[in-house]
């Protein structure tokens, strides 16, 4: 029952806009998804040059690699 105070409803949600939340839902995931990937490279990247990089002065290494 509709009494005085009720509030309003929400107007049913056109085929585009629910076609435009789909759309950027998924442009929204792949978005991350990409930066994700960008990140584990970037830290493969720092990861394999700080392993050359030796503690040591002179530079010798103990170990192989």
């Amino acid at each position: 029952m509709g009494g005085l105070f009720s509030s309003p409803k929400a107007p049913a949600k056109s085929a585009s806009q629910v076609k435009a939340e789909k759309h950027q839902t998924a442009e929204i995931e792949r978005l991350t998804k990409k930066e994700d990937s960008m990140k584990a490279a970037m830290g493969r990247k720092r990861r394999g040059r700080a392993s050359l990089i030796s503690g040591d002065e002179r530079g010798i290494k103990n170990t192989l690699g």
